[in-house]
């Protein structure tokens, strides 16, 4: 492969316990790891991971992140890095921000190409007590997106969960919640179809082929970026909630 000359896109999402980085050329992995953060974590150790995974060897000419909702030190340092980046690329460098719940919603439909639950009800764990809360749909394949937020981020207790479907007046047969991990999906009772596995958390991979298919869509579409925080062109972080530190 020709690092040099080929154009990559690097994307990063550190939304979650873990800081997740990919190159990828177009939507095919280059380069992808995935490193579990303490929480204790500070800067330093951020930029080793940052330093230790991405080199001068590829041509990078965009950027996508992962702005949250998640780990509001993880938001901030990921944009910050993001900034500086493109501020020493110049103005053709191109950058989009992701909402990092549609990255779980986008796993799960590459995973299940065929699955019969087109409605996703994407949670993420807010490390209070309670989560984020997004409803997503699988697109047709004709669609400019592989999924689409259809709600506003919400926070949920876990019980809340069964009266926010119907609150939704979403059909429980027809939707799959997507993001808890099996530790407490084997703790609960849901009356409702759970992806289940070790563990789930917004993959780069998945943010950077979001940030491909929003690259390729007709300017004329871009308003979507103001619906549901799905995406944005200026690096805005998604809290969801007020801002604390953790």
């Amino acid at each position: 492969m020709d690092t040099k000359n080929n154009k990559f896109s690097l994307s990063i999402d550190n939304s979650s316990d873990y800081l997740s980085i990919a190159i990828l050329d177009k939507i095919k992995i280059v380069k992808v790891k995935h490193y579990k953060l303490q929480r204790t974590h500070n800067f330093d150790d951020y930029f080793v991971y940052l330093h230790d995974f991405f080199n001068d060897r590829y041509n990078i000419n965009s950027l996508y992140v992962g702005c949250g909702p998640g780990s509001f030190s993880g938001i901030r340092k990921t944009i910050s890095f993001a900034k500086a980046l493109k501020a020493s690329k110049g103005k053709n460098f191109y950058v989009i921000g992701v909402n990092s719940l549609a990255a779980l919603a986008h796993n799960y439909a590459e995973l299940n190409p065929s699955a019969k639950s087109k409605k996703l009800l994407v949670v993420m764990d807010t490390k209070c007590n309670d989560f984020f809360v997004q409803l997503y749909e699988i697109k047709k394949r004709k669609s400019h997106f592989t999924i689409y937020p259809k709600s506003e981020i919400e926070i949920k207790k876990l019980n809340e969960l069964s009266d926010y479907a119907d609150l939704m007046e979403i059909n429980k047969k027809e939707v799959t919640i997507v993001g808890l991990p099996e530790s407490i999906i084997k703790k609960s009772t849901f009356n409702m179809s759970v992806f289940g596995k070790k563990i789930q958390f917004p993959s780069a991979v998945n943010i950077g082929k979001i940030g491909f298919e929003i690259s390729e869509i007709d300017k004329k579409f871009y308003d979507l970026q103001n619906q549901y925080n799905f995406f944005n062109f200026d690096l805005n972080p998604i809290y969801a909630k007020s801002a604390k530190t953790n």
